[in-house]
């Protein structure tokens, strides 16, 4: 988590994105967590820091505080990943990408202001470049190394 978190302020802060001062909402999940061993701040808390914002776990059992994340998550497995299939990587991205972009700015949500992310963004921030919308899809096991400072890490490969 602390990978992406640093994708997409590193993609916000490139569109114009003050994001020192952000509050970063999150559930209880142990991918938010430091470890029980390591003492101190974990990875994502340590990267949202170093950008200036602040981290805030949402109380245990308060689905409807992270609603929006889980509606997304829903219809991209419902309208993404039923309908398509992936033949190479390349082409997952692609279309990962391709369905984001129709997602943000023509795929109507009869429950928010304007019906679209692009008409939210219009609404709420209408200085706001709207690249900020453009996040693409990576691959987030290659910037591991990031963070492969002390603790225990296995090697990229392992011979015997």
């Amino acid at each position: 988590m602390a990978i992406f978190a640093r994708y997409v302020l590193e993609h916000l802060k490139s569109n114009g994105v003050e994001v020192e001062g952000i509050l970063h909402q999150t559930d209880n999940g142990a991918e938010f967590q430091a470890t029980t061993i390591k003492k101190g701040k974990g990875a994502f808390e340590a990267t949202i820091e170093e950008f200036g914002g602040i981290w805030k776990r949402i109380p245990p059992r308060a689905c409807t505080w992270q609603s929006d994340v889980e509606i997304s998550h829903r219809l991209i497995e419902d309208e993404l990943y039923s309908c398509e299939t992936f033949n190479t990587q390349e082409e997952f991205y692609g279309k990962a990408f391709a369905y984001q972009l129709y997602f943000n700015y023509h795929r109507a949500n009869r429950h928010k202001i304007g019906g679209k992310p692009v008409d939210v963004l219009k609404e709420t921030e209408p200085n706001m470049n709207r690249n900020v919308l453009n996040l693409q899809p990576i691959l987030l096991d290659s910037y591991v190394k990031w963070y492969n400072e002390g603790g225990y890490h296995v090697p990229d490969s392992i011979s015997f």
